[in-house]
């Protein structure tokens, strides 16, 4: 039996997973933080959703991007201030 032919689908699965989750230092990467914000944010239930295995945590790819998207804040909407009266006019 060829050694190539058993393992070259192995490598495909490794590959179509890697190119659907990343780990976590892959996220850390991305998301420049450390690992203690990644557990603090598992732990407050606040970031990106993820997929634990045993010791093993993958986030998928798009979950991240929507997690993301979630968290862009619109700027406050400019609200115009109210007139201040002069001086000269309130002694009147």
């Amino acid at each position: 039996m060829n050694s190539e032919a058993t393992t070259a689908p192995q490598a495909t699965a490794a590959d179509a997973l890697t190119a659907e989750f990343m780990s976590r230092s892959e996220l850390r990467t991305l998301l420049d933080i450390s690992e203690r914000q990644e557990r603090d944010w598992h732990t407050r239930r606040i970031g990106p959703p993820r997929v634990q295995i045993g010791h093993l945590v993958l986030y998928r790819r798009e979950a991240v991007l929507s997690w993301l998207r979630s968290q862009e804040k619109k700027a406050p909407a400019s609200t115009p201030r109210p007139r201040r009266r002069s001086v000269a006019r309130a002694a009147r």
